[in-house]
């Protein structure tokens, strides 16, 4: 899934967990394939946004939070992100 994390210079991550996806439109939700959220340094995983809505697109900014591991860091540090949905 990933190897390295471009956050304040190019970083190596140990481990990133996913905290929370907001904004989706109603009636959607989110899971990833791991019980904890969280995917070790280079381990395939899968996010999955299911559901129906009725929500026009396009009204939604989807932000998504992470924790990341990085440089073999015991504590894990918030890295907030976010995605426009373009259509």
């Amino acid at each position: 899934m990933f190897n390295t994390f471009n956050f304040q210079g190019q970083q190596d991550v140990d481990s990133i967990e996913f905290v929370s996806m907001n904004n989706l439109p109603c009636g959607l939700c989110w899971a990833t394939n791991k019980a904890n959220n969280r995917f070790v340094k280079d381990e395939a995983g899968c996010i999955k946004i299911s559901g129906t809505t009725n929500d026009p697109a396009g009204q939604y900014k989807f932000a998504i939070s992470l924790k990341a591991w990085i440089n073999g860091g015991a504590q894990a540090i918030t890295v907030p992100a976010s995605l426009t949905d373009q259509t």
